[in-house]
């Protein structure tokens, strides 16, 4: 998982840069892009890039 960093919100949960930061010792703490639907997701809240995100239209097939 690639990660950026950045003091930005995530979209995905609302969670901050510090929030983020409090997460695992050794684990990534930026945002990403979901390659589903584009959105902003985050350390805390994606599921792989595999797996759609929170903010992907559900029942939505490709």
């Amino acid at each position: 998982m690639k990660y950026r960093d950045s003091d930005e919100e995530c979209g995905g949960c609302g969670s901050t840069a510090v929030e983020r930061a409090r997460n695992r010792t050794g684990a990534l703490h930026g945002l990403s892009d979901c390659p589903h639907c584009g959105a902003t997701k985050c350390c805390l809240c994606d599921l792989g890039d595999d797996v759609e995100c929170g903010n992907c239209d559900p029942g939505e097939d490709e």
